[in-house]
C-alpha cells in the first residue's frame, strides 16, 4: 500500500507548479536553462557557450556570464553576456 498522504501529494503538486512556472519564465525571457559541471542548474543568456565562465562581481545583484575575448597587453579581456530586453 502507498504510504503517501494527501499533504505529500499537495507538496509535490506545488513544487511541480512552481517548477513549470520557472521554466515558463525562462522561456519568456529568452534565457536558457543550463547545468554546470558540478550539477548546479542555472539560467544563462541564450548566447552562452561551453567554456564561458560565471562570476559574482562586486556591485552586481546576480552572477554574470563572462566570455574570454582576447589578450591585450598581457591582460585578459572579457565580454559580459547580457540581454537588454
Amino acid at each position: 500500500m502507498d504510504s503517501t498522504n494527501g499533504s505529500d501529494i499537495g507538496d509535490h503538486y506545488w513544487l511541480l507548479r512552481r517548477f513549470i512556472g520557472m521554466v515558463a519564465h525562462v522561456v519568456g525571457t529568452g534565457m536558457c536553462l543550463t547545468m554546470s559541471v558540478r550539477g548546479r542548474i542555472g539560467i544563462v543568456h541564450v548566447h552562452a557557450r561551453p567554456h564561458d565562465e560565471i562570476y559574482s562581481l562586486r556591485g552586481c545583484g546576480l552572477p554574470v556570464v563572462l566570455r574570454d575575448s582576447r589578450w591585450k597587453a598581457q591582460q585578459r579581456e572579457y565580454r559580459i553576456l547580457a540581454s537588454y530586453a
